[in-house]
C-alpha cells in the first residue's frame, strides 16, 4: 500500500451476525489515508465487516460512487475542497457517517458538520461501555485518542443577533449517545471516546430525507470483542428512533396519575417495534410498560397513562427500543417529579448579617454558579429536561456549590422575541399568556424542588426576558420601558403576587430583579423607584426572600437591596468599587473565564489564580458564568462562540473539564 494514496471502497452488505432479511441493508464508501488515519485499514475493514458490512470493490472516484452508498466511512486528514463539497451534499441528503477520527484532521470541515474533539488529560483512566446498550460493563481493548463532542445543526439561515438575544434560535438538533465513556480512577466521567448520533436535520422539520445515524470513534487502536460488533450491527440495521418521552407536567401531585407521550421516528416503511418503558426511584424499578406496536413512516406519537399514583420523589424513566432478541438499539432517558401540594420547606436558608452571608445561620463564603442546561438551554422553560437538570444539580452539590443562578424566561417571551426578530421558527413555539399558567408554574416548581433536593439555594433573575406586556422582548440592554411604563409595571406586579404567594414558605430562594439593566444615567432614579415597587410587592405578600439586582447597578441601590452584585472578569475590580465602605455582602455574581476547547488547561490555571485572589478580596461569594458549554449550533456568530467558550466545569456531553477538578480539589 503506497502512502498518501486515498482509497475509495464501495461495499454492499452481506448477511452477518444479527441482521435479519427484514432489516436495513446498508452500503458504504470509505475515504482513507494511511498517513493521517489513526488506525490501519485492516482494523477499519475488520470493524466494518464484523459490524454488518462485508466484501468490497475499489471505486475510482468519490463523486461517481458515493451516490449509491448509505454510509461514508472516513479516516482521512485534510480533505480537498471538492471532497468536502461532495461529503456535505451526501450528509445533507440523509447519508450516514462513520468517522475514525484521524490523527491530524480538517478542523474547518469537522466544525462545519458539528464534530469537535478535546484533549484527554494525563492520568489514570479506563474505558467503560454504555451499560444501556452493552451487557458487559468492562471496557474494550481501546486506546482513546481524544474526547469527542458533537455540536448541533440547523436547517435554515440564522440572523446575526442585534442585541445579543438569539437564544430561541440556538436550538438542539442532534441527540448524542456515548458508546464508550472514559472514566478516571475515582469514577469521574472525563471523556466520550465513541458516540452515536441520531439526527442531522432540524428536529422542528423532519419533512426532508430522513438521516441515518452517525458514529464517531476516537482511538489509536481498537480490538473490540464480539458483543461490541453485534451491538453496532443492531444500531445500524434498526432505523427506528426514540424522538422524545414527554410528560404532561414535569411535576405531579400524589393524587394525580402521570400521563405522557412517546414519540418514535420511523424513516422507512411501516414496521413493527417493541419498546420497554421503565420507571425508577432510588435505582429500583417501581413500574414498567411493555408494548409491541406497528408504526407508520415518519413521526409516530402515542399517548400513555400509567394508571398509577406515585408518592413524592424523583422518578427517572428509561425508554428502550428492542430488537428481535430483545437487544436494546435505542434509548431515551427522562424524569418527572411528585410533590405535595403547596411547596413548603425551611431546610436551606440564606441570610445576611454584618456584611456576610449566612447559610442556615452559619457564616459562609457563597460558592455558586450560573446555569443553563447544556442541550436545551433556554428551552428548559418550555420543555424542561428534568433528568439532566437533576444530574447537573447533584454534581454541583458534589463540587461544593451552595447557589445556582438561572435567568427566568417568561414563557410568552419566546414567541414575542421571535416575532420581533422575524424568525421562521415562530409557529413552532406555543401561544402563552403573559402570566404563567399551571404548566409553566410547575416548570418553575421543578427547578425549585430539584435545587432544594441537592442542597442548593436557587437565585432566579425575574425581569430580564419578558413578554411585550411587561417590557421590550428584545432583551435587557438599556431598554427602559419596563421601569417607566406604568401599565407594563402593573403586569409585572401581577406576576410578583403569583410567585410570592406560591413560594413564600420555601426558603431556598433568592430573587434577582433584572440582569444587567445598564440603563442610561437619566433613568437611574427610575430604576430605583421601580426596584422599590417590586420589592414592596414581595413584602406585601409575605415573601421575605433576599433580593438583589444583577450587575454593578446594584451598588447604587444598597439602601433597598439585601446584597450587592458585581459582573466582571477580574477579581481586582473591587479596588475601584470601594467595597469596604459597603455594609452589605458583595457577590461576584458573574465571572468570565472564556477559553475554547484547545485551552482547557489554561482555563483551569486561570481559575486557580482567581481562587487565590478571592482569598485576599472582600468579596463574600463567587459565581462564574457558567456551569457548562452548550450543545446548540456550531459558531455562526460571536455571541455563540462566547457562550460556548464560557462553559467552565462541564462539557456539553457531561464530562468534567479540568477546571472542575480545580474546584473539587479546593473544596
Amino acid at each position: 500500500m503506497k502512502k498518501n494514496i486515498v482509497f475509495f471502497i464501495l461495499i454492499f452488505l452481506a448477511f452477518s451476525l444479527n441482521v435479519s432479511p427484514a432489516e436495513f441493508k446498508p452500503s458504504y464508501i470509505c475515504l482513507f489515508d494511511e498517513d493521517s488515519s489513526s488506525l490501519p485499514m485492516e482494523d477499519i475493514s475488520k470493524f466494518l465487516k464484523l459490524s454488518g458490512f462485508s466484501g468490497g470493490t475499489t471505486a475510482q472516484a468519490l463523486n461517481s460512487r458515493i451516490e449509491g452508498a448509505d454510509y461514508l466511512v472516513l479516516s482521512k486528514g485534510n480533505l480537498a475542497p471538492q471532497e468536502r463539497q461532495i461529503v456535505f451534499e451526501f450528509l445533507k441528503g440523509g447519508g450516514g457517517l462513520i468517522v475514525f477520527l484521524p490523527k491530524v484532521y480538517d478542523i474547518d470541515f469537522f466544525n462545519k458538520i458539528g464534530v469537535k474533539s478535546y484533549q484527554i488529560y494525563p492520568g489514570s483512566f479506563y474505558p467503560v461501555l454504555n451499560k444501556d446498550l452493552f451487557k458487559s460493563e468492562a471496557g474494550p481493548a481501546f486506546s482513546p485518542q481524544r474526547g469527542i463532542l458533537v455540536k448541533t445543526s440547523y436547517g435554515g439561515k440564522i440572523k446575526q443577533p442585534g442585541r445579543g438575544n438569539v437564544f430561541p434560535e440556538r436550538i438542539p438538533v442532534r441527540d448524542s449517545t456515548p458508546l464508550i465513556k472514559i472514566k478516571d480512577s475515582k469514577g469521574n466521567y472525563i471523556a466520550s471516546a465513541a458516540v452515536m448520533l441520531k439526527h442531522w436535520l432540524n428536529p422542528w422539520d423532519l419533512s426532508g430525507l430522513p438521516p441515518l445515524k452517525w458514529f464517531i470513534f476516537s482511538a489509536k487502536s481498537i480490538d473490540f470483542d464480539k458483543e461490541f460488533y453485534s451491538v453496532i450491527s443492531s444500531l445500524i440495521s434498526n432505523q427506528a428512533l426514540v424522538k422524545g418521552l414527554n410528560f404532561t407536567y414535569p411535576l405531579y401531585y400524589p393524587d394525580e396519575e402521570p400521563a405522557f407521550s412517546l414519540e418514535l421516528f420511523n424513516p422507512d416503511k411501516e414496521k413493527r417495534v417493541k419498546f420497554l418503558i421503565e420507571f425508577y426511584q432510588d435505582g429500583k424499578t417501581v413500574s414498567s410498560i411493555y408494548q409491541d406496536r406497528i408504526i407508520k413512516e415518519g413521526l409516530n406519537s402515542f399517548e400513555l397513562n400509567l394508571q398509577k399514583k406515585f408518592s413524592p420523589g424523583l422518578y427517572s424513566v428509561k425508554c428502550s427500543l428492542l430488537g428481535a432478541t430483545n437487544n436494546v438499539y435505542d434509548i431515551c432517558d427522562s424524569a418527572f417529579l411528585v410533590s405535595e401540594r403547596g411547596l413548603s420547606d425551611n431546610s436551606i436558608r440564606l441570610d445576611v448579617k454584618g456584611g456576610d452571608f449566612l447559610i442556615n445561620g452559619n457564616k459562609e463564603f457563597l460558592w455558586g454558579v450560573n446555569y443553563y442546561e447544556s442541550t436545551r438551554g433556554e428551552l428548559n422553560w418550555l420543555w424542561p429536561d428534568i433528568y439532566r437538570i437533576n444530574k447537573d444539580f447533584e454534581l454541583m452539590q458534589s463540587l461544593g456549590f451552595k447557589m445556582v443562578r438561572i435567568h427566568y424566561h417568561h414563557p410568552k417571551w419566546f414567541k414575542d422575541y421571535l416575532v420581533q426578530a422575524g424568525s421562521p421558527l415562530v409557529d413552532y413555539f406555543p401561544d402563552k399568556n403573559y402570566l404563567p399558567g399551571e404548566y409553566d408554574l410547575r416548570v418553575l416548581d421543578s427547578f425549585v424542588y430539584l435545587a432544594r433536593s441537592s442542597g442548593l439555594i436557587i437565585c432566579l433573575d425575574l425581569f430580564t426576558l419578558v413578554p411585550e406586556e411587561m417590557g421590550d422582548p428584545r432583551g435587557w440592554l438599556s431598554l427602559t420601558d419596563r421601569i417607566t411604563d406604568q401599565v407594563k409595571i402593573s403586569r409585572q406586579l401581577e406576576f410578583i403576587r403569583i410567585i410570592a404567594n406560591r413560594y413564600k414558605d420555601i426558603s431556598n430562594i433568592s430573587w434577582d430583579l433584572w440582569n444587567e439593566p445598564r440603563v442610561p444615567e437619566e433613568h437611574k432614579e427610575n430604576l430605583k423607584i421601580w426596584a422599590q415597587d417590586i420589592i414592596s410587592e414581595f413584602r406585601a405578600n409575605e415573601d421575605n426572600h433576599l433580593i438583589t439586582l444583577g450587575c454593578d447597578d446594584s451598588l447604587s441601590l444598597a439602601d433597598i437591596l439585601d446584597y450587592l452584585c458585581v459582573h466582571t472578569d477580574s477579581v481586582k475590580r473591587e479596588n475601584v468599587l470601594t467595597l469596604k465602605l459597603l455594609e452589605l455582602p458583595v457577590l461576584l455574581q458573574e465571572f468570565w473565564l472564556a477559553e475554547d476547547l484547545s485551552r482547557e488547561e489554561q482555563q483551569a490555571d486561570e481559575l486557580k489564580n482567581v481562587i487565590s485572589q478571592l482569598k485576599k478580596s472582600t468579596f463574600k461569594g463567587f459565581m462564574p458564568w457558567q456551569w457548562t458549554s452548550q450543545s446548540r449550533l456550531w459558531p455562526h456568530s460571536e455571541p455563540e462562540k462566547w457562550d460556548n467558550d464560557l462553559g467552565l466545569f462541564l462539557r456539553e456531553d457531561g464530562t468534567f473539564k479540568p477546571a472542575a477538578f480545580v474546584l473539587l480539589n479546593y473544596r
